[in-house]
């Protein structure tokens, strides 16, 4: 069965009823019973910088319905997060514009308000919870007093009785031992308690409207089930309507009811979730769910070829037609309308109806050619017994040190051009495995052999050499990236420490390098702040 088989269930292609919602309701049926609590209407939202005008939202529209999650997915770059952060008025001004339409809550246009009306209506009525929960919570204030923080500020309560609220609002979200926790600091937390976190602090007001930007990207799978499950049960229970930012279809088709496609600002499709998934009209949906790994699968991924085009130089015509094998001359002339195709179903594109049943993505799933690995003789890496402890004190003065034993009696090996998949749940010790390996944490005791050379041997000055052939990609691209360095200076570091490159021939491998990640050499002085959180991946890559 294909990826987009198993997004979309059993629904064939010609089938004239919506998909039910995820929580059972018919898609048609919420439409019908209630009006729009939120509508975004021809939203344009710009960002002026020397070289142009970024047009990163231009002329989006959608609604949300009570009790409603709508979806609203695409690449980096699509203008996903900058849509999200237009709705709750977050977009800086300058750089930001907002160009043109109108936001409307409960029939008030958010972008006629002010600063300080908004003020009241971010937070408790319309709540976010954002993608990167440790940049996005205070590292010097303890979670009950960050939750306590926006109760007190909202809900007019004294601080003993904001205190209370917070740990029933984090027993809600499954903190265990919420009372305890509340003194605790952000970093003390999983990553999934973070985002757990994240979803108290937006609940504590009860707001209408819940926007979720990327609200389990850094999750494993068991972790994202279960933030996933808290959304809907809260939505369940409070009638919350959800806009929820992704770029993953298959949270998408577990949570949505309806689905925004976005590219290069735009809305390039709409549709009810089973709809969408089970016969996409656009080449670029069609493309992003032909792109969904398949478990089992034999050979390279199929991919859209080519990248979002540059914001700063956008394409003339249809915005994808550069990447688009079913491109006609009429489509890099002119721009195609969002044609309205049946009840509230939309697409953007001048062919839909004649490639409704193609796919716009290149032969790409030719088999890896590469000698059998059973025949080489020697591991390139080699790890043998690998133990790791962690020394931790007493909360009490007098108490003892514990030790956690984060890995223990690790062993495997790689061979050249081998791929080897390391899974497990969070706190399994996957993350300190990668970063004793290149010695970023000393092992506590075993071996780690690279092309038969013992790292746990070296000097730090030979480690440091030894690392120019050992990279480690961090999970968290805005942590791991200099927030005052430039692209092209973080790039370029490792080049000037271990002398690979200068002046020209170092800026030139630089741009070689955007290239091939799929930038454009206009983003080398870009910082990271600048970036959507997958390009920002694309950086550290």
């Amino acid at each position: 069965m294909r990826a987009i088989d198993r997004l979309a269930g059993p629904i064939s292609a010609d089938a004239a009823p919506e998909m039910p919602g995820p929580a059972g309701t018919a898609v048609a049926d919420k439409g019908a019973r209630t009006a729009p609590l939120l509508e975004v209407n021809n939203l344009r939202t710009h960002f002026a910088t020397r070289r142009g005008v970024i047009r990163a939202v231009d002329g989006v529209s959608f609604s949300l319905r009570p009790g409603e999650t709508v979806a609203i997915v695409g690449e980096s770059g699509s203008g996903k997060s900058v849509t999200a952060a237009s709705i709750m008025q977050l977009i800086p001004r300058p750089p930001g514009i907002y160009a043109g339409g109108e936001i409307l809550f409960k029939g008030r246009n958010l972008l006629a308000l002010g600063s300080q009306t908004m003020r009241r209506i971010r937070g408790n009525d319309i709540a976010m919870v954002f993608q990167e929960p440790m940049s996005a919570l205070n590292p010097v204030f303890t979670i009950g007093e960050q939750i306590a923080e926006v109760i007190r500020l909202h809900q007019k309560v004294p601080r003993r009785e904001a205190l209370r609220r917070a740990v029933a609002v984090l027993d809600s979200v499954g903190i265990p031992d919420a009372r305890r926790r509340l003194g605790d600091f952000p970093h003390q937390f999983s990553g999934g308690m973070r985002q757990r976190v994240m979803i108290a602090i937006a609940l504590s007001c009860d707001p209408s409207v819940l926007i979720a930007d990327e609200p389990t990207t850094a999750l494993d799978v068991t972790i994202q089930t279960q933030i996933l499950e808290l959304i809907r049960a809260h939505q369940e229970q409070r009638g919350l309507a959800v806009l929820l930012v992704t770029h993953d279809l298959g949270v998408a088709a577990t949570m949505a009811d309806r689905i925004v496609v976005m590219y290069a600002g735009r809305v390039v499709e709409a549709a009810g979730a089973g709809r969408l998934l089970s016969a996409p009209r656009m080449p670029y949906t069609q493309g992003l769910l032909a792109s969904v790994p398949e478990p089992g699968a034999a050979g390279r991924l199929p991919a859209i070829p080519g990248s979002v085009p540059d914001a700063l130089q956008p394409v003339g015509g249809c915005s994808f037609h550069p990447r688009c094998a079913d491109a006609a001359e009429r489509c890099r002339v002119l721009v195609p309308p969002l044609e309205e195709v049946s009840g509230s179903d939309t697409v953007r594109c001048w062919r839909w109806r004649e490639i409704r049943s193609a796919s716009p993505v290149a032969a790409a799933s030719a088999p890896h050619s590469q000698a059998p690995l059973a025949e080489q003789a020697e591991p390139l890496v080699e790890v043998i017994d690998l133990h790791k402890a962690f020394s931790i004190g007493s909360r009490r003065l007098f108490g003892r040190r514990q030790a956690i034993n984060a890995v223990q009696g690790v062993s495997f090996r790689i061979r050249r051009g081998e791929v080897v998949g390391l899974v497990g749940e969070s706190g399994s010790g996957k993350t300190t495995l990668g970063r004793t390996l290149l010695r970023l944490v000393e092992p506590t005791s075993g071996a780690v052999r690279f092309d038969g050379v013992d790292l746990t041997a070296l000097t730090s000055r030979a480690m440091r050499r030894a690392r120019r052939r050992m990279q480690l990609i961090f999970q968290d691209p805005y942590e791991s990236l200099n927030p005052r360095m430039t692209v092209a200076e973080a790039v370029g570091e490792a080049m000037t420490i271990h002398g690979l490159a200068s002046g020209r021939a170092r800026r030139a491998r630089i741009a070689e390098l955007i290239d091939r990640v799929g930038l454009s050499q206009r983003h080398m002085d870009r910082y990271p702040h600048m970036f959507s959180g997958g390009q920002r991946q694309r950086v550290g890559i």
